[in-house]
């Protein structure tokens, strides 16, 4: 990906265990998969910063929403030699697994009537795509009560995130 900050400076990086999730209008930055990493969290104001080495990672694109906000970056994807060599080009071979994963994971049929409608030949079968298992994947529900009561205090901590406010600092 090349990075595009907000005062013009742009670099590569690249982003390695991502995960289509095609529902989206956005995609999403794993933070904590970063520090993983090695990177270091910090902010500057508002603007969050993922330092490693020479560096520095500016989440400085701020959507305000109804109780807060949202920070990002510009992340413009680059092409790499997979993506450059299929190219849609009329009568070029390519097998449907690395179509369908070229052309952002759409379904089978779309994938042929795609490759048909530009005379791409497309060989093999269509075989399981990970990236498309995991996003369609859901998670199991969690049980939110327990008759198991801790016998120390603070042992156990449950919070739904879905009830916590956005504390007010100061002002009217």
């Amino acid at each position: 990906m090349t990075a595009i900050q907000k005062d013009g400076t742009t670099f590569d990086i690249k982003l390695l265990d991502c995960r289509y999730v095609p529902e989206l209008w956005v995609n999403l930055f794993s933070v904590g998969k970063a520090l993983q990493k090695g990177f270091k969290i910090g902010n500057e104001g508002m603007i969050l910063t993922l330092t490693k080495g020479n560096l520095i990672l500016k989440f400085d694109r701020i959507f305000t929403t109804a109780k807060g906000f949202v920070v990002g970056v510009n992340l413009i994807p680059k092409p790499t030699q997979e993506t450059v060599h299929v190219g849609l080009t009329h009568g070029r071979n390519i097998h449907i697994s690395t179509l369908h994963g070229c052309m952002t994971h759409p379904g089978e049929s779309t994938t042929r009537l795609t490759a048909s409608h530009y005379g791409i030949n497309v060989k093999g079968t269509m075989s399981p795509c990970q990236h498309c298992a995991l996003a369609k994947a859901k998670q199991n529900c969690l049980v939110k009560l327990t008759n198991v009561k801790s016998k120390i205090k603070g042992e156990r901590l449950c919070i739904d995130i879905s009830y916590i406010t956005t504390p007010s600092f100061g002002g009217s």
